[in-house]
């Protein structure tokens, strides 16, 4: 069965969202890219995975818009370098009703950031039962506690033997799906209010 590997980064292509969500048998792998994570780690990683069965990456993104600023022309540069010009496929913005399938459809979703203020992605996709797979910089580590593994952004083999695990172990797979869901029910508003609350209380004891 072909898998398809999903890059989050920020219309649609109408073919690709279509496969995404035909819900055709296909399976799919989530990345999230941005100018400030690590550009090269994803395609370089994709590739070397890229033996173990048909998979294909879908980069998500609003490439001209994004205030991320994701760097579009180094991104195709990468795939053009690496030969994946044919598993490798650029879309453009996903609205969150359709992005909220993509997360619970994906075999892994990876955040490679070297610098990271909170990580809602990471959040959004444990929420959604993703399996995933972040950088250990920033907020990263408190965000995920141990729900999610971490690797150092700058090593690229980490990262390569963390996807090919949740490829070829379908219990380690399941494993991370189980820590992510039970690591989302900490991240709710009514949470974060009551901790607020309970700061502004203290502020005025």
């Amino acid at each position: 069965m072909p898998r398809v590997c999903v890059a989050m980064s920020g219309g649609v292509d109408s073919t690709v969202a279509a496969l995404l969500l035909s819900k055709q048998g296909y399976q799919v792998f989530g990345v999230s890219l941005r100018l400030f994570e690590r550009q090269d780690s994803a395609p370089s990683s994709f590739g070397s995975c890229c033996s173990l069965e048909d998979i294909h990456l879908v980069l998500v993104g609003d490439w001209a818009g994004d205030v991320f600023y994701t760097c579009y022309e180094e991104l195709c540069t990468l795939v053009e370098r690496h030969g994946l010009g044919g598993a490798v496929h650029f879309t453009g913005f996903v609205p969150d009703e359709d992005l909220v399938h993509l997360y619970t459809a994906c075999q892994a979703f990876v955040l490679p950031s070297f610098l990271e203020g909170f990580g809602l992605p990471a959040v959004e996709a444990m929420a959604c039962g993703a399996a995933v797979v972040a950088s250990n910089v920033g907020s990263l580590p408190e965000v995920l506690d141990g729900a999610g593994e971490l690797f150092d952004p700058h090593d690229t083999a980490a990262l390569v033997g963390y996807l090919k695990r949740i490829l070829q172990d379908s219990v380690y797979q399941r494993e991370l799906q189980t820590r992510s869901l039970q690591r989302a029910l900490d991240f709710s508003w009514e949470t974060s209010a009551r901790q607020m609350r309970n700061i502004f209380d203290t502020m005025k004891a």
